[in-house]
């Protein structure tokens, strides 16, 4: 029974056990979980950013609360001595 040859000759470089198949199939692995990781990577990037910009809009809009806050208040006060005022006619 012969034995079968699992070495591959390229040029002057051997590869024992290993086919071309596995090679190209190794090689486009690699490169496909590289992309991954790469897209994986950015889209954590843009999420983080997002995460970023609506922390600073709900800050302004907290901003924007607390003045028509104040603003109500005053109008309250205002409101009072306009009452005090008109029982005092």
């Amino acid at each position: 029974m012969p034995i079968k040859n699992t070495s591959t000759e390229i040029g002057n470089f051997k590869l024992s056990g290993f086919s071309l198949k596995d090679i190209i199939y190794i090689i486009s692995l690699l490169i496909t979980l590289t992309g991954w990781i790469r897209s994986e990577t950015i889209q954590k990037q843009k999420f983080e950013n997002q995460i970023e910009i609506l922390t600073k809009k709900i800050d302004a809009n907290q901003e924007q609360l607390q003045k028509i806050n104040e603003i109500f208040l005053e109008q309250q006060v205002l409101n009072g001595k306009i009452i005090q005022y008109m029982q005092m006619k």
